[in-house]
């Protein structure tokens, strides 16, 4: 799983970037994004969620809601299948 995906998967659990840097540094350890990385994606998936506009598939695609090449998969999916 991408790391923007795991990002996007604790904020999605509520938890704040700071937290979510402190997980992917003990996980990853130097392989982990910065704390201002993790904090800039945090607020992308933030205006994400509050965009107005029509979903449409090229959209989807571009957006943070996409997840992998081989098929759509929105947040709430993902959170839901997913547990750590």
């Amino acid at each position: 799983m991408e790391t923007r995906a795991l990002v996007n998967l604790f904020f999605l659990q509520g938890k704040a970037p700071k937290e979510i840097h402190a997980i992917l540094t003990e996980t990853l350890g130097e392989h982990a994004p910065s704390y201002a990385t993790a904090k800039n994606w945090v607020a992308q998936f933030k205006v994400a969620i509050f965009a107005p506009g029509p979903w449409t598939e090229k959209a989807i695609e571009r957006s943070p809601f996409f997840v992998g090449r081989g098929g759509h998969c929105c947040r709430g999916d993902l959170v839901g299948r997913t547990t750590f």
